[in-house]
């Protein structure tokens, strides 16, 4: 059975043709490492959306992850910073995107 990855992405002052392309580019690279990629197809947030709605689907699509995966700018976005926590508190491995490689972290990357 594959491991099913969850993937974090920033989102603010993006297109939704920007971010589904980057979304995408993500999904192909895991899916060529032997993972399944949950389907995380959100509408397209409008300008008065609210960040909670999203971050609260993403944290039940958690729920059945076996892997996080940040993607790069994940740091400084609300949302993202919001899944790792949860992923770090119930100790679902979190990995950092760094072109295509994936790369482990534990605590906060910047302790890496």
């Amino acid at each position: 059975m594959k491991q099913k990855a969850l993937i974090t992405q920033p989102m603010a002052g993006k297109t939704g043709l920007q971010i589904r392309s980057e979304r995408q580019r993500v999904t192909d690279i895991l899916t060529r490492k032997g993972y399944e990629v949950l389907d995380h197809r959100l509408p397209d947030m409008p300008e008065s959306g609210k960040t909670l709605d999203y971050v609260g689907q993403s944290l039940m699509l958690m729920s059945h992850a076996d892997i996080l995966v940040l993607m790069p700018g994940w740091e400084s976005a609300k949302g993202c910073w919001l899944e790792y926590q949860a992923a770090k508190r119930y100790e679902i491995p979190t990995y950092l995107l760094e072109g295509e490689e994936l790369t482990r972290i534990s605590g906060n990357p910047e302790e890496r």
